[in-house]
């Protein structure tokens, strides 16, 4: 498995201005305005998950999960330039928001019980 999971993480000066975010993030299914993470999975990334953590609802997390990390770089040198400076013109630093980006393999994923990666799953059994 060489999927690469690109992680972006906002912190908002309020929750109006994380919600504002997140209304640009998903796009308008009404207007039919597409939202910059179907951008991202246009330009390359499989899927796109947008998190409000429960804990934190000033904190926006976008996670996009890329094939490998080829296709990520790829997306990176011809895709976001262009995807950032638009995100960067509506969210600004002079709007007191933070950004931070990291990049991470994923080791496995674990569905129903079953594992797909370099892990193994361990499961308990009840004894009657």
């Amino acid at each position: 498995m060489e999927h690469v999971v690109y992680l972006v993480r906002a912190e908002h000066p309020s929750e109006a201005s994380a919600s504002e975010y997140v209304s640009w993030l998903l796009g308008s299914s009404e207007s039919g305005e597409q939202g910059h993470a179907a951008e991202v999975v246009a330009a390359g990334a499989l899927r796109a998950e947008v998190v409000v953590p429960e804990d934190a609802p000033r904190t926006v997390e976008c996670r996009y999960t890329f094939p490998n990390l080829s296709e990520f770089r790829r997306y990176e040198s011809d895709h976001a330039p262009r995807l950032r400076a638009e995100g960067l013109r509506r969210f600004g630093p002079e709007r007191g928001i933070r950004f931070v980006r990291s990049i991470s393999r994923v080791a496995g994923i674990v569905l129903g019980g079953s594992c797909f990666g370099g892990g193994k799953v361990a499961r308990e059994e009840e004894s009657a």
